[in-house]
């Protein structure tokens, strides 16, 4: 489960921005550039196709992507290698931002660029666009499942300090939180104080 933190003291999992556009004009040349947040490759190939139909007119839609788990993709579609997908890339990892993709719809305007010229005009459409775009900084949550005697679940439910997503009751009782990744370690040690002993615990 991915959530947005807005506490004022905490550790970043990641970063990402918002959806947006931008636009560039270089020598006539119109360079449209859209952000989209997206979690998987399937979600990449959706916006693709969405902004090829929106702008049809155009003859490319570069584009390059980076996804939280590793995975990141560019292309130049039909523009000389090197000048449009890995310009975008660029810019995504310089912003150091994941879970996104931006698309640079290029229309022509009679005008050759020149591979330089067209490579700085993709950087620059791209690199403008996240400038100009609010940041969105994440944490990622832990569901946390510990079990423990019903004297023990009262004092945890009386102290008031943690997120229970569900509660399940038999001999014994298995709590389920919500924990922010980075939180993991003082939620044990929580814990451990409230229950006066060691827990383990599975995420």
């Amino acid at each position: 489960m991915i959530v947005k933190v807005e506490e004022e003291n905490y550790i970043c999992d990641f970063k990402t921005i918002e959806n947006s556009s931008y636009t560039l004009e270089v020598k006539k040349s119109k360079f449209i550039a859209n952000s989209f947040k997206i979690e998987t490759e399937d979600e990449a190939k959706t916006k693709i196709r969405e902004v090829r139909e929106k702008y049809r007119g155009a003859k490319h839609n570069v584009y390059a992507f980076s996804l939280l788990n590793g995975i990141s993709r560019s292309s130049d579609d039909r523009e000389p290698h090197g000048t449009g997908g890995i310009q975008v890339l660029n810019c995504i990892n310089e912003a150091k931002i994941t879970n996104v993709i931006i698309i640079v719809t290029r229309y022509f305007g009679g005008i050759l660029l020149g591979t330089g010229r067209l490579a700085r005009a993709y950087y620059s459409c791209a690199s403008l666009l996240i400038k100009n775009t609010k940041i969105l900084e994440h944490c990622i949550c832990k569901t946390v499942r510990i079990k423990c005697s019903y004297k023990e679940y009262d004092k945890i439910v009386k102290s008031n300090m943690f997120k229970i997503l569900n509660t399940e009751f038999s001999h014994e009782i298995e709590i389920e939180f919500s924990v922010k990744s980075y939180q993991l370690n003082d939620f044990k040690e929580k814990i451990e104080n409230i229950l006066s002993r060691k827990v383990s615990f599975k995420h």
